[in-house]
């Protein structure tokens, strides 16, 4: 500063001192021209920045001798300031020495401008390096407060959301999203380890799914969580020889340094929390405090939402075991119980299946059953090597891990293939064991819940249950038979023919009894004849023949009382001659009327339990009803056969010449096994060359309207004979039925046709006669009409109509058109159309006619139609005296 020691030497003695001071006082000092560049400086300046005074003065500016931060500053901030107040105080900066170390510094600045216009800067600066120390160090201590407010913040922030959480998943998502703001730049990751600690599962919430890994072994890091201690990994490249496990799986999540806390709940590890980072880093004690908290937080979270998960799945269970015996209290029949035990068991232990195997009657085999096909019997043999089947046999618990395992112990198990736990328990039903129950499990742990206690509980309920099912069946189909052998005795005591009985024991005895199959012989002489047949005979290659009366008396010397063939037995039937390839057991049952032989029932049975002492007793009394019931069939048979020869000799010839025209007949009964009844009709010439038509009904059904039938018939056609036209026959019939028992209040219509179609009729009471045309069009005759007979009124004068060729007339009875009684309609309408339609499709079918009117019905009255067709050339007749 030479200027200020030639200003200095002009002056006094105290001036001299302030020199002083600015050349060597504790600051540094310079001044700058209006050109920027320092044309003066200090000797404590250039002490500090280890300068010559030649080397600034004159060359240099001020922002050459500041950090190069501090030099955008000062021409961004420090100089603008300046220029607008004409002074700085206390600028933050750093002078920058020759060797490159910097000085802090609190720079004070002048401006001083001159009258001719120049402007002068001076620069003063204090050191500030302890300054600046303490400076840094409060804004450190700030920003320290600051994270550690920010810490608790997050884990307040962590608490009351963990606070909140309802299940595991919840206390992952709480942890992963507000737990890694706890630890700048970290990335949290919740670990959540298996049962047997060789799965683990790794949950996070940088975008990231959940990763399951499994443990080849426990290792030395998971051997320090299992101890409680927190892993600190700074670089996984410096310790992947001591935890390679570990360090693989923090590779593969992306992380090169964790610190990791282990999660434990009744003296058991269950998890960890992991804090990684991309890089290697050093964790500080902040950072280790807010792992260490944040595991503590969530150990007890988790062990919260457990206890609060354990008292909602014991609530549960004991729901679900309230449903499961309320449910098989009610369960009635097997399938109730199947689907009982399927539906409330599996929610109740866990199970993927389950199913009921049981011991058939004969306890030489096993039924299983499953919901999805409980009609479909699926049965193995009880030395089958089955968990079912070893069960039963034994009375023991099976309880096999793996499917590998069950395969070898038991191969023919059938199981689903994701079956990894099979546990069978046996069923109880009057101290012996009737079944077993299977449950297949898709896990080789034992499930919680199913311990030997419950499992014991649930299966004696079980086993009430089936054994409930199993005789509500019984009586069921006790109750079944007894109502089927009660229809098979009351079908058999009703049954009039052999054939009526043959249908009713081969029909209804088969199911009555459980059989499947049932045939019925009759004997005629040495032969026994094959009647009926019903069951499994589809399929089989057998001759449905008759039977030589040798079969039997080899089978029974004397073939009187009921035979009974077990399996090894059923070698003595003719096996060609039935379907017995399927057969456990046979009954032979001999059919005898007054202690004779007249024919044979046999039985095939599929299983030879079903031939019980009580079975045998039902069967040999249906032989007995069945033989009574042939007995009567056969003396009706005998008694219908010689009625039917009378009654048949009721009707017209079967033949009857009647030149020009087309005669066609029907006649029904309406009582059954009769061949007629209560109505007539006959056909007779007349003494000019004419013919009498003649259709009559007696009153009465049965046996004794037909036998006044008959009376009548005879006398019409001999009264007939000598009469000319309709009134002088109804005359003489009126005459003959005054006289007569059982032919008053007849009807009876007469028709007198000659051979040119010219025709008179005349109806006593009796329905109007049906003229069909050839054209399709149908007329009633109303004319000619008197009172029943017996009543003695005439009819003034006969109708008379003409009957062309193509045409037809049709008489009949009431029958026809009162089939629906109870309804009140007139048949008429119904007739005339049949009579249209039928006429033209060719000539009128008598027989036809009266089928398409009864509709397949029963008549409940006697029926005669009589179709008389013109016709030109060839005489024709047609008169069926039987049914239609």
């Amino acid at each position: 500063m030479t200027e200020l020691a030639n200003a200095g030497q002009s002056g006094n003695d105290r001036r001299l001192d302030v020199v002083r001071i600015v050349e060597h006082g504790p600051f540094g000092y310079l001044t700058v021209g209006s050109d920027d560049i320092i044309d003066g400086v200090n000797t404590t300046l250039t002490e500090w920045l280890g300068f010559d005074e030649n080397d600034i003065v004159g060359s240099l500016t001020v922002q050459d001798l500041l950090a190069p931060g501090d030099r955008i500053y000062f021409d961004t901030h420090v100089r603008p300031m300046l220029s607008l107040n004409g002074k700085v105080n206390e600028i933050a900066v750093q002078l920058q020495g020759i060797d490159g170390n910097r000085l802090p510094v609190l720079m004070y600045s002048v401006l001083h401008p001159h009258s001719d216009g120049d402007t002068r800067t001076e620069a003063m600066f204090v050191e500030a390096a302890e300054r600046r120390s303490y400076e840094q160090e409060l804004l450190y201590e700030r920003r320290s407060a600051e994270a550690a407010e920010a810490r608790l913040q997050v884990m307040y922030d962590v608490v009351s959301g963990l606070a909140g959480s309802a299940s595991m998943e919840d206390i992952v998502k709480v942890v992963t999203e507000r737990g890694e703001r706890s630890v700048v730049g970290a990335s949290c990751s919740l670990w959540v380890f298996g049962e047997d600690l060789r799965t683990v599962t790794r949950s996070r919430h940088d975008g990231g799914a959940a990763t399951s890994f499994e443990l080849t072994g426990t290792g030395p890091a998971l051997g320090r969580l299992v101890a409680g201690d927190v892993l600190e990994i700074d670089d996984v490249d410096r310790v992947s020889d001591d935890y390679p496990i570990l360090c693989e799986m923090l590779q593969d999540g992306g992380y090169r340094s964790a610190a990791i806390a282990p999660l434990s709940g009744d003296g058991a590890l269950f998890g960890a929390i992991s804090y990684g980072f991309a890089l290697p880093h050093q964790f500080d004690d902040a950072e280790r405090r807010a792992v260490a908290s944040l595991a503590e937080q969530t150990e007890q979270a988790v062990q919260r939402v457990r206890a609060v998960e354990a008292e909602r799945q014991s609530r549960d269970r004991l729901d679900h075991l309230l449903r499961f015996s309320t449910a098989l209290s009610a369960a009635v029949s097997l399938e109730d119980v199947v689907l009982s035990i399927e539906a409330d068991s599996v929610a109740l232990l866990g199970a993927q299946h389950t199913s009921l195997a049981l011991l058939t009657e004969d306890g030489s085999s096993v039924r299983l059953l499953r919901s999805d096909d409980i009609d479909t019997d699926r049965v193995l043999d009880l030395s089958a090597g089955s968990a079912e089947c070893f069960v039963i046999r034994s009375g023991e618990t099976v309880d096999v891990v793996g499917l590998d395992r069950l395969r070898t112990g038991f191969p023919e198990s059938d199981v689903p293939a994701q079956t990894l736990r099979t546990i069978g328990l046996p069923l109880i039903g009057e101290a012996r064991v009737i079944g077993a129950w299977m449950l297949t499990f898709a896990t080789g742990d034992r499930p919680e819940f199913a311990d030997g206690v419950l499992l014991q509980l649930l299966a004696e309920q079980a086993s009430r249950a089936v054994n409930r099912a199993l005789m509500h069946r019984a009586e069921a189909e006790a109750r079944t038979r007894a109502d089927l052998r009660l229809a098979v005795s009351e079908s058999l005591n009703a049954a009039a023919t052999t054939e009526e009985v043959a249908e009713a024991a081969a029909v209804q005895g088969r199911e009555a009894f459980g059989a499947v199959f049932l045939a019925m012989y009759l004997r005629d002489q040495d032969r026994l004849e094959l009647l009926a047949t019903t069951g499994n005979e589809d399929g089989e290659n057998w001759q449905r023949e008759a039977l030589h009366t040798d079969h039997l008396f080899e089978i029974d010397a004397d073939a009187k009382a009921p035979v009974y063939l077990d399996r090894d037995g059923l070698d003595a039937l003719p096996h060609e001659r039935f379907p017995s390839s399927s057969w456990q057991a046979a009954a032979i049952l001999p059919l005898a009327v007054s202690g004779d032989l007249v024919g044979m029932i046999v039985l095939g049975f599929d299983d030879s339990a079903l031939l019980t002492p009580g079975i045998r007793a039902a069967v040999a009394g249906l032989a007995a009803e069945a033989g009574a019931a042939i007995g009567r069939a056969q003396r009706f048979d005998l008694e219908r056969s010689v009625a039917t020869t009378l009654q048949q000799s009721l009707l017209p010839p079967g033949e009857t010449d009647f030149a020009g025209f087309e005669l066609s007949t029907c006649y029904v009964p309406g009582t059954a096994h009769l061949v007629v009844g209560g109505d007539l009709f006959d056909v007779v010439s007349t003494r000019d060359g004419g013919t009498h038509v003649i259709v009559g009904d007696v009153v009465g059904h049965g046996l004794a309207a037909a036998a006044s039938m008959g009376q009548l018939r005879s006398a019409a056609r001999a009264l007939a004979l000598a009469c000319s036209g309709p009134l002088e026959v109804l005359r003489s019939i009126e005459a003959f039925v005054r006289i007569t028992p059982g032919t008053m209040w007849a009807t009876i219509a007469c028709v007198t046709l000659g051979p040119d179609g010219d025709g008179q009729y005349a109806c006593a009471g009796h329905p109007y006669p049906i003229l069909s045309r050839a054209d399709g069009r149908t007329e009633v005759l109303k004319d000619g009409r008197s009172a029943l007979l017996g009543l003695g009124r005439e009819a003034p004068e006969p109708g008379r109509f003409h009957l062309a060729p193509g045409d037809a007339l049709a008489l009949y009875t009431d029958g026809l058109i009162e089939l629906d009684r109870s309804s009140g309609d007139d048949g008429l309408p119904q007739l005339r159309s049949v009579l249209t339609e039928a006429h033209r499709q060719g000539r009128l079918e008598a027989g036809t006619v009266v089928e398409t009117v009864m509709g397949g019905a029963r008549p409940p009255d006697d029926i005669v139609l009589v179709c008389v067709s013109r016709i030109e050339g060839q005489v024709s007749s047609s008169i069926d005296p039987g049914n239609s």
